[in-house]
């Protein structure tokens, strides 16, 4: 009889998406010091550095939104 595979702990899941590098060093600095900052647990994720469309159809820019227990902020 085959042995019963052994559990593993769950894969680690990302908690930072950044689709691309901020083109200004100082920008990039405090982007990588917020992610530094994040707690390393569930469910806290942050997006950086993206552009979406609101409902006038005007693009808009968001350096990082950050989304935590209870509230979501978004800074640019």
């Amino acid at each position: 009889m085959p042995a019963s595979p052994k559990p593993t702990a769950p894969a680690a899941r990302e908690r930072w998406f950044q689709p691309r590098r901020s083109g200004f060093r100082w920008e990039q600095e405090g982007l990588n010091h917020l992610r530094a900052l994040m707690p390393k647990t569930e469910p806290y994720r942050a997006w950086a550095t993206f552009q979406f469309m609101g409902p006038s159809g005007r693009i808009n820019e968001c350096d990082v939104l950050i989304a935590v227990p209870g509230a979501c902020t978004c800074w640019s």
